[in-house]
């Protein structure tokens, strides 16, 4: 049995046709560079401090400091705080009266909101809707549509960020050549993929072939919806544990996709998630935590298993991981806040 990760492995194949799209020129080479570019464009520098949560990737804590000071939101001092980062979970969206009560405890913040797990029907339509909850909108069609890189800006009152030159064209040239080679260890093709997408102003290979055949949006409806078929698979005694903003996003198609369900178990969940990386092939055999309250502020952070969403995942499988916790009396605990 084949290992399903957490995010796609493979791009979404949606063939382009004449259908509208996202215009290419808007497209930088991945999610994380725009957030290096979100502290630019809001003029922020080293001394200015970005509020960041618990848990965040390494990835978020780099690419803040390469230009301003990362900081944990519970240690982020109401008078030099200058931004703040918003972290849409794998997807999960927290509501209006979160943010607003960022905003009242931080006055005259910069929001940047970091939405990169999450999947919507339309980017553009999302961006326009949200518009006015946050300075910057980060999206990404790596971690929702596994196409090989690229990331989407919004900035509020001007709309996405422009691409621009690339300036590293004889370079990526050069690391092209590289990457087609048959021989090439899996292993230096993904750090060569990984230093494109992380330093290099340009897209990569993979990403540049799957925009020439693919339409973004109609790859991001398809898998949106896979994702929602996914996630009734999970049973009623699952979802009557979530909190209701939870809940409510499952509810409301016209919110954005999840991409991980989190869930909370009784008994050790670290031999739980070995067991069930062992017997499904799914994710990875470790926990995660996730925040479960409908608060950036007042975070309430469970250990958790990660189950994948993407189409990678077959709903069969799916079934057999819920009938796998239901046989072992793996009883989901109640996290609503």
């Amino acid at each position: 049995m084949d290992l399903v990760k957490l995010w796609r492995n493979t791009p979404v194949a949606a063939i382009k046709g004449n259908d509208v799209d996202i215009s290419r020129d808007v497209i930088i080479s991945s999610a994380r560079q725009g957030l290096t570019k979100a502290i630019a464009i809001l003029g922020l520098k080293r001394s200015d401090y970005v509020g960041m949560p618990d848990y965040v990737g390494h990835c978020i804590i780099d690419f803040i400091g390469r230009k301003a000071t990362p900081v944990p939101i519970k240690f982020l001092p109401q008078k030099y705080a200058s931004a703040v980062l918003l972290y849409d979970q794998w997807g999960w969206q927290k509501t209006s009266i979160a943010r607003l009560e960022l905003k009242k405890k931080y006055q005259n913040i910069r929001i940047i909101w970091d939405r990169v797990d999450s999947l919507p029907l339309s980017f553009g339509d999302e961006a326009v809707n949200s518009e006015n909850e946050a300075d910057i909108q980060i999206f990404s069609l790596s971690k929702t549509l596994g196409a090989g890189g690229g990331g989407l800006v919004w900035i509020a009152g001007k709309g996405w960020l422009q691409q621009g030159t690339c300036l590293d064209a004889s370079l990526i040239d050069g690391l092209s050549n590289i990457l087609n080679d048959a021989n090439l260890n899996k292993q230096f093709y993904s750090k060569i993929d990984g230093f494109i997408r992380n330093e290099c102003i340009c897209n990569t290979p993979n990403l540049d072939k799957w925009l020439r055949n693919n339409n973004i949006n109609t790859a991001t409806k398809k898998e949106n919806s896979l994702r929602r078929d996914r996630i009734k698979i999970f049973d009623s005694t699952i979802m009557k544990s979530l909190p209701n903003w939870m809940q409510n996003q499952i509810r409301n198609d016209m919110l954005p996709a999840p991409g991980i369900f989190p869930i909370a178990v009784n008994g050790d969940i670290d031999i739980i998630a070995k067991d069930i990386y062992a017997k499904f092939r799914v994710g990875i055999p470790s926990v995660y935590h996730f925040n479960f309250n409908d608060s950036y502020l007042n975070p309430g952070w469970r250990k958790v298993l990660a189950i994948p969403l993407h189409s990678e995942i077959e709903t069969s499988l799916l079934v057999n991981i819920v009938r796998y916790m239901h046989d072992n009396s793996i009883v989901v605990n109640n996290y609503t806040r």
